[in-house]
């Protein structure tokens, strides 16, 4: 296996496929047991829609957080705003007004230690796991940015495979929401480090920034 970042125009059509071609066994959200990123649980509770099931996700990583780091009136304050209004106002609109998504297989914590490419067949490899099913942008969060060697050329040949959600003018805002879990995760994962907890406030004021006409 070459460990190398995968060709992105061949792993983002792989990824798209997987997503297009799985199929929730119960058509709900979620999956059949706890899976793990790193060593931390998800909350894979089955749920009706997608709103729920990653309200729920989220408030799993939150709490992991703040017990590996403590919280204080202020962060509950943010925390609580994204929980309970952030989420709404992203989530729903995707499943409301005639809007529909499906359940997708997920990686769950895609970035490129993850992957790799397949020596004989050339084709993209993924790896170490976190799966549920889920709503497929959440999948490709990781590549908002220009980090851990995923970026925009990803996301744009993704969606070249996979169209964007609608509302589509909100694809940004979405990414950005899920986007939080990520900062969680690495700041549970890390808690000696304090700059994950300043991403974590930086990751959910960029969120209620940009929704701030929305609430």
């Amino acid at each position: 296996m070459d460990t190398e970042t995968p060709n992105a125009k061949i792993f983002t059509a792989r990824l798209a496929e997987m997503h297009k071609k799985s199929v929730s066994p119960n058509g709900k959200y979620g999956f059949h047991i706890t899976t793990y990123n790193g060593n931390l649980p998800q909350d894979c509770t089955w749920t009706d829609t997608w709103e729920e099931c990653y309200r729920n996700n989220l408030k799993r990583m939150f709490d992991l957080e703040e017990e590996a780091r403590g919280s204080d009136d202020d962060f509950k304050k943010i925390r609580d705003t994204v929980l309970d209004k952030a989420v709404t106002r992203l989530l729903r609109p995707l499943e409301s007004e005639g809007r529909s998504i499906k359940p997708c297989l997920v990686h769950g914590d895609l970035w490129s230690g993850n992957t790799g490419t397949d020596l004989g067949t050339g084709e993209p490899i993924v790896f170490d796991a976190s799966a549920m099913y889920a709503h497929n942008e959440y999948e490709v969060r990781t590549m908002r940015a220009n980090r851990r060697f995923f970026g925009r050329s990803y996301l744009k040949s993704y969606h070249d495979n996979y169209s964007i959600s609608e509302p589509v003018e909100e694809h940004n805002a979405r990414l950005a929401l899920y986007g939080i879990w990520s900062a969680l995760n690495w700041s549970a994962l890390y808690p000696d480090n304090p700059q994950y907890r300043q991403t974590v406030l930086d990751a959910m004021n960029e969120v209620l920034r940009m929704i701030a006409d929305g609430f």
